[in-house]
């Protein structure tokens, strides 16, 4: 009892944080739309991930300011989701959510109304809210070109009308494109109007439009595509690329992602020259978020162990010593700036500079041990995360890395061991300038815990 109770305490501490003065409703996102018919109100959904810092810059300042909370709750139903967990996966994809924070601003029917990205201030906020509120016939339009669209109006003009009012939002209009292209001649495939329309809205890798763009850049030349010249082509591709490795997590669908993973590596020989040491760390990161990310336990074991070892003997002086460098040349291109420029830039960057490899060494480190953690039930496998914890915390002493260390003492019995290690977490919060709250009610948790044990 005392080992499930501290294991679901510590496991759930880095997504535990100050309830916000907006009122989010619960429930599923039918429930949510369901709510707002009821009500005539539209929908605001805060969209985020437990690791996106603007998200909880934009929650603990924006969200507990009396007037947007206020206008939020007096207008809308409003809904949180994490981008990454359950529905939220499935509700990025539907709106074309590519970065965190994003605010969606949508009509009773689900239809989008508005969409913001990124960390957005309390007055910028307020004015988006305002906006809002007065938009009322967009929703309305899309609604009508989805329903003419699916009776089967496939004229040119149409299409191109609809891509347009999809375009506005960011909507997904893969099957519209697909269609629009069908229309057309083939000397006005690649002309500039459509290319640019194409980049726009390509979304999957599955599409018809996806194979003309790749063909487009293979046909520029033998020379690695120029990122400048292509900047957002390579944007949507990327994100189309990301939209169907989700797809392939969400339905657990193995094979989907072997295909998937394979067109992720020949549109990375088209913007590089790609070596096979490259291909194979591609590969490896994939497969390991892919068996991760559907709770595949005994396959994520295997996929991580060329890695884990590769990280295990590399030497910690090595890293250290490339941050160095690093930081060093950082300061010399941010040498030129005006004072005021480079010490806010210094003052903002200083951490993430000095210690990049080193930090994400231990991240990886941390993030396998959490992995065991959650689903290991062998002692063995438990004392060889514990091995992987001790080192992330050695390198870098974060406190989510303490606590993924200090849930695996408890799991193994050494409760003494793992309550001083839990206190140095909370110690390392406040010397960090954390919100140590989250770290204080592990603590208390687990001193409960102890002495029901």
């Amino acid at each position: 009892m005392f080992s499930a109770l501290l294991i679901t305490g510590l496991l759930s501490l880095i997504q535990v944080g100050d309830e916000p003065k907006v009122h989010f409703s619960s429930g599923s996102f039918r429930q949510i739309l369901a709510q707002a018919n009821g009500r005539h109100r539209p929908v605001f959904i805060d969209v985020s991930t437990s690791w996106c810092v603007p998200c909880k810059k934009m929650e603990k300042e924006a969200f507990n300011t009396p007037s947007i909370a206020q206008k939020i709750n007096d207008h809308f139903i409003a809904y949180k989701i994490d981008a990454e967990k359950g529905e939220g996966e499935l509700i990025t994809r539907k709106y074309h959510v590519t970065a965190y924070p994003t605010l969606l601003f949508l009509n009773e029917d689900g239809t989008l109304r508005q969409k913001t990205v990124g960390y957005t201030t309390i007055a910028t906020l307020s004015s988006q809210l305002d906006a809002a509120l007065l938009v009322r016939q967009q929703g309305l339009s899309l609604t009508q070109f989805a329903a003419s669209y699916n009776r089967g109006n496939r004229q040119a003009s149409f299409l191109y009308a609809y891509l347009q009012a999809l375009g506005k939002v960011d909507l997904d209009g893969a099957d519209v494109i697909d269609a629009y292209i069908a229309t057309l001649p083939c000397d006005r495939v690649y002309a500039p109007p459509t290319l640019r329309l194409m980049t726009q809205m390509v979304s999957t890798s599955h599409s018809q439009t996806y194979d003309l763009l790749q063909t487009y850049l293979r046909n520029q030349g033998k020379q690695p595509i120029d990122p400048d010249r292509n900047t957002q082509l390579i944007v949507s591709f990327s994100t189309a690329l990301h939209h169907d490795l989700q797809e392939a997590i969400e339905r657990n669908d193995e094979d989907l992602f072997r295909v998937v993973l394979h067109r992720k590596l020949q549109f990375n020989k088209l913007l590089e020259r790609t070596t096979s040491e490259r291909e194979t760390q591609i590969i490896r990161h994939e497969t390991i978020n892919f068996y991760k990310r559907t709770s595949n336990f005994p396959k994520y074991k295997l996929a991580i162990r060329p890695y884990l070892t590769h990280l295990l003997t590399l030497p910690d002086e090595s890293s250290r010593k490339m941050d160095s460098l690093n930081f060093t040349r950082y300061l010399s291109e941010i040498a030129s700036l005006p004072d005021s420029i480079r010490k806010q830039h210094y003052a903002a960057y200083l951490t993430d500079r000095t210690d990049t490899q080193v930090y994400y060494i231990a991240l990886d480190l941390s993030d396998m041990a959490r992995m065991y953690l959650t689903y290991a039930t062998n002692r063995d496998d438990l004392l060889e995360a514990i091995n992987w914890s001790k080192r992330a915390v050695a390198l870098t002493p974060h406190p989510d890395f303490l606590i993924t260390y200090a849930g695996l003492l408890a799991k193994t019995g050494q409760a003494g061991q793992a309550s001083l290690i839990q206190k140095k977490a909370l110690d390392e919060a406040k010397k960090r300038g954390l919100d140590s709250q989250p770290y204080q009610a592990a603590l208390d948790q687990f001193d409960r815990s102890s002495r029901d044990w």
